[in-house]
């Protein structure tokens, strides 16, 4: 399933003559967390062989704002070495159609590449 929608589109929908979230997904905002391995990391030279020995778990938690209500919103999450997709990345779902468009392959939303 593709996804496109014009930056007008995404501002003003009710100019547009749409209800924002018919039926479709609305990111106000994309953001990516990223923990660099630098020298000064506890993550630093961690093998998978090392976590699985230790049995070490990596935890996140975030905390937001839902705008809609205006309400604190918590999110935790755990990670073992099981869960980590070593040698692995995120395959890129965004493309532009040839109307300038930025289009959201969601059909690729969690698929991986080594």
């Amino acid at each position: 399933m593709a996804y496109a929608q014009s930056k007008w589109e995404n501002e003003c929908p009710k100019a547009a003559g749409k209800t924002r979230g018919q039926g479709r997904p609305f990111f106000a905002l994309s953001w990516t967390v990223a923990h660099p391995l630098s020298a000064d990391s506890p993550l630093f030279g961690v093998t998978e062989a090392k976590l699985r020995d230790e049995e070490a778990e990596i935890l996140v938690s975030l905390i937001g704002i839902d705008e809609t209500v205006s309400q604190t919103i918590h999110a935790r999450f755990s990670y073992t070495a099981d869960d980590i997709a070593w040698g692995a990345s995120f395959v890129d779902v965004l493309s532009r159609t040839p109307h300038g468009l930025i289009q959201v392959d969601l059909d690729h939303f969690h698929d991986l590449q080594k």
